[in-house]
């Protein structure tokens, strides 16, 4: 109940009133707060939780939710200013790097996007299978059109097939 009212008395102060920082549970209950505020559709309070919990909080993670809310909302250079500062708090964080890498590529920032997703993989193999992704697999081979994803249930021999039947 005392986290609860915490997050509450934070809440109504205002996400950047003070900067005091907050417990890893509070944290967890400001991200909850922001999705649940996203289903009810009140994306003002969403980012007021998000804010709040990148602002006073120490994971990387309260950084991704704010910049993937950011871009929800159409804000994308704010998006890429909280991807930025949640780098700068958490430089090891392969997750926010992909996310990050993502995000620029659906942008068209295809050269940022590539950076940032080989250095995710510097700081955290695990996201090693982005790097096969359709968008990044031919970017910077020289005459190269670029891949094209996969349709859904096709293959090439059935593809060939239906060119040859017709």
């Amino acid at each position: 109940m005392l986290l609860m009212v915490s997050v509450l008395m934070l809440l109504s102060a205002g996400a950047h009133a003070l900067y005091v920082p907050i417990s890893r549970p509070a944290e967890t209950r400001l991200h909850e707060l922001g999705r649940s505020a996203i289903r009810q559709g009140n994306h003002d309070r969403a980012l007021d939780c998000y804010s709040i919990a990148a602002a006073h909080g120490s994971e990387a993670r309260s950084h991704l939710l704010l910049a993937l809310h950011l871009q929800r909302c159409g804000r994308a250079s704010d998006a890429r200013e909280a991807f930025r500062i949640g780098v700068q708090c958490d430089r090891n964080s392969g997750q926010l790097l992909q996310a990050w890498a993502l995000f620029e590529s659906r942008q068209g920032e295809m050269q940022r996007a590539v950076h940032l997703l080989r250095r995710a993989v510097r700081v955290d193999r695990s996201v090693m299978g982005a790097l096969r992704w359709w968008a990044f697999r031919n970017y910077n081979r020289p005459n190269t059109p670029p891949a094209r994803p996969p349709r859904r249930g096709s293959t090439l021999a059935s593809h060939a097939t239906k060119q040859h039947d017709t």
